[in-house]
């Protein structure tokens, strides 16, 4: 009897744990898990200008503004099993050519600009691009490092040919979904 009475006992202190005090926690994870919200965007015009003030027809109109295609870019952590890799992907495509770029430019306005020579700078641009990579790659490898996470958007809004160079290198657990969005 008293057996029945102990393990009566420790399921009821148990369910109360899982429903009353933990009921915060298991409702969150059932709403991210079962509810996804996403803004549905009207179709927009497109916006044009001419070259002068006076309208004629032999005036060329130029887009101002028009709508373009998109990508979301987003990962399944919990189908990855090598972020390391995944994450190098990511940064090769996304942020590689970017970050190049910005270096070289941070270094034209610098001191290695004026009085270092050729060797120094191209040390200086390779050093800071590493730095720079390492950073990311690290920011990556984090969010991709969740075993428990069915869902993490990488990118928000992505050239959509950026992110079907994502998808065709085959890299695991991560996908896109095509946007619209406006391009001014």
């Amino acid at each position: 009897m008293a057996v029945i009475f102990v393990i009566g006992a420790a399921t009821i202190v148990k369910l109360y744990d899982l429903q009353v005090r933990k009921y915060d926690h298991y409702m969150d994870m059932a709403k991210r898990q079962q509810q996804s919200m996403s803004k549905v965007e009207p179709q927009r015009g497109r916006i044009f200008i001419q070259d002068n003030q006076e309208w004629s027809s032999d005036n060329e109109l130029f887009p101002l503004a028009t709508n373009k295609d998109f990508a979301t870019l987003y990962a399944r952590p919990n189908a990855i099993k090598n972020p390391q890799a995944v994450a190098e992907g990511l940064f090769s495509v996304i942020d590689q050519p970017f970050i190049e770029k910005d270096v070289e430019n941070d270094l034209a306005f610098s001191e290695y600009a004026t009085s270092s020579s050729e060797t120094l700078k191209a040390a200086a641009k390779e050093l800071e691009v590493r730095k720079r990579k390492d950073a990311l790659i690290a920011e990556y490898v984090s969010m991709l490092s969740r075993p428990n996470d069915p869902y993490e958007v990488i990118e928000p809004k992505i050239e959509l040919d950026d992110a079907q160079r994502i998808k065709a290198m085959g890299l695991e657990g991560v996908d896109y979904s095509p946007i619209q969005g406006r391009y001014y």
